[in-house]
């Protein structure tokens, strides 16, 4: 049965996660539901906020002339301007990324050569355990776990890629640009329907993620160790979840924005 990593939390530290699902599942609906019509304001409004911060922040750490709320209010200003005014560009930057790192991984799974089945089985039982097979008995605080390091994650992530021969390394920079660069292209071309697919897909991840936060703190609460039988657990099925469940958002907005604001437009222009 699947290990709950929340069943390593004393109930005191396990309550403020199941707070933090609503927070995520409302985040993700909103997304899901009208992505396309508030995107532009969230984006802006974020740059804004991060704008307003790092204005306050320089303003209070160098002893500007100006007060920290004058500094705050001026970067608000500019950063909502940028963010909206290149709300586009940097739709067409995330869904490039995106796509090219997905198309580029998706090369290295099918087309990279993997050991075989019979080696994995001759591996000790030991080297096959993952970290959740080995949880401690007792609750520990969150100060006593690892903390996670992304500078030696991408350094294994380079020494890997590195490792592998020139042909595959050509070959998936290759796949990765094509897919950036359309893109890039779609993003630009329809920039609507970009808008909906980015939400979607972002709103049904934080949807997706939040169902499983409230099943793992619902067991953990609950004192059963794992995830019942009929929960899925592989990456494929949670990735076929994602799919249908970013369809039916793509649809939904397509549905009740992106075509009554054609209809609409189309009216304006026959009058």
């Amino acid at each position: 049965m699947p290990s709950n990593w929340l069943y390593n939390f004393t109930p005191e530290m396990i309550a403020p996660i199941g707070y933090a699902a609503w927070g995520v599942l409302l985040a993700g609906l909103v997304l899901w539901l009208f992505g396309v019509a508030i995107a532009r304001v969230a984006v802006a409004a974020a740059l804004g906020t991060l704008a307003s911060g790092l204005a306050i922040l320089l303003a209070t750490r160098f002893q500007l002339s100006v007060t920290p709320a004058t500094a705050g209010i001026i970067g608000f200003a500019a950063g909502a301007i940028a963010g909206a005014m290149g709300f586009r560009v940097l739709q067409g930057f995330t869904l490039a990324l995106v796509l090219g790192l997905a198309t580029g991984a998706l090369y290295y799974h099918w087309h990279v050569h993997t050991p075989p089945a019979a080696a994995i089985a001759q591996l000790p039982i030991d080297e096959l355990k993952i970290p959740t097979d080995s949880f401690p008995e007792t609750p520990v605080s969150l100060h006593d776990k690892p903390h996670f390091d992304a500078a030696k994650l991408l350094g294994d992530i380079r020494t890997h890629i590195f490792s592998l021969s020139t042909i595959d390394q050509h070959r998936m920079t290759l796949a990765a640009a094509g897919a950036a660069i359309v893109a890039m292209l779609l993003a630009f071309g329809f920039p609507r329907m970009t808008t909906a697919t980015i939400s979607a897909l972002v709103g049904s991840l934080f949807i997706l993620a939040a169902a499983n936060l409230f099943m793992l703190v619902h067991r953990a609460t609950g004192q059963q160790a794992g995830l019942p039988g009929w929960w899925p657990t592989q990456i494929s099925t949670w990735a076929v979840l994602l799919t249908l469940l970013a369809g039916v958002g793509i649809v939904i907005q397509y549905r009740f924005f992106i075509r009554r604001s054609d209809k609409t437009q189309m009216k304006s222009a026959a009058a």
